[in-house]
């Protein structure tokens, strides 16, 4: 089984053993989707069943897990970073980037995609030009208009302005 991580623990929320886990921006619309959630525990992934979750803020949920019930064991997974099962993931958030061609939304080649930062917010997709010139684009979801697998394109739908910095 491949495993993706998705964010981390931040601290405890109240004083029933619910959690405070903040997830990257690519993870955040699916998270209410989830039943459970594999944490970093003694060098495993341990599953989690997910009781409730709720959004908090950008990127922040209030969730409970089952065999969690109290302050203390909140406490315990402080920073425990969260993962996810590749199969739960959507498929646009598990391709691996690197190659693919980026073309703006009218068509034009902006380049190609040499490497991926992942950020503790997003992806951020480092875009070579034919002229050697680095863009540094963050893979929103809101940006992509399409994406073509096979041949390894992806169309994007960018903020005036943002290939100028």
């Amino acid at each position: 089984m491949n495993f993706i991580e998705i964010g981390a623990i931040v601290k405890p929320h109240g004083l029933k053993g619910e959690l405070v886990l903040f997830t990257e921006d690519l993870y955040a619309g699916v998270i209410l989707d989830f039943t459970s959630l594999y944490l970093d525990q003694f060098s495993s992934k341990v599953p989690y069943r997910i009781k409730e979750v709720s959004r908090l803020s950008n990127g922040t949920f209030k969730v409970g897990l089952q065999g969690v019930s109290s302050i203390e064991a909140a406490n315990a997974l402080r920073k425990v970073k969260v993962y996810q099962e590749e199969s739960k993931l959507p498929k646009s958030q598990t391709i691996r980037w690197e190659g693919y061609t980026i073309q703006s939304i009218n068509g034009e080649v902006i380049g190609a995609v040499e490497e991926v930062i992942e950020n503790n917010m997003q992806l951020i997709l480092v875009v070579v030009t034919e002229t050697g010139y680095e863009h540094m684009i963050p893979l929103v979801e809101d940006f992509i208009v399409d994406f073509d697998e096979k041949n390894q394109t992806l169309k994007l739908d960018l903020p005036d302005g943002l290939l100028d910095l």
